[in-house]
């Protein structure tokens, strides 16, 4: 027995999951050349340039996770609410599980948000100098 659904609403999961995978790449590659930077004892940033480009793409990516995150959060409180005005289920009750990885999704979208503004303030700081 096999169930197969077809669901309208997974385009917002769609995307939480594109910008949340442009994010990884992103942060994964920072993490490597700023290591590397620092076991050389070289200055992580090097030029204002460079600088510019990490305040702009933490700026970017911050604002697509929380934009994703959000969408994220309306498609995952519909599934637990259900729809009042349409004939839709509560989808939680059947698939709770699911759904618990969905609300637990969107607060790693929020806090990985968190920690892209952080990183645009220690961008700012270091423009400033």
């Amino acid at each position: 027995f096999q169930l197969h659904a077809v669901w309208s609403l997974s385009d917002s999961l769609i995307y939480l999951v594109v910008v949340t995978s442009a994010t990884v790449i992103y942060s994964v590659l920072q993490l490597v050349l700023s290591g590397t930077r620092l076991m050389k004892r070289s200055p992580v940033v090097r030029t204002r340039t460079q600088a510019w480009f990490c305040f702009v793409a933490d700026q970017l990516l911050g604002y697509a996770m929380v934009s994703g995150g959000s969408a994220a959060l309306g498609v995952t409180n519909m599934n637990r609410t259900g729809i009042r005005h349409m004939p839709l289920p509560n989808f939680c009750k059947s698939l709770g599980f699911f759904c618990d990885h969905l609300a637990i999704s969107v607060v790693f979208a929020l806090f990985a948000f968190l920690l892209l503004a952080a990183s645009s303030v220690l961008d700012v700081l270091l423009l400033s100098r």
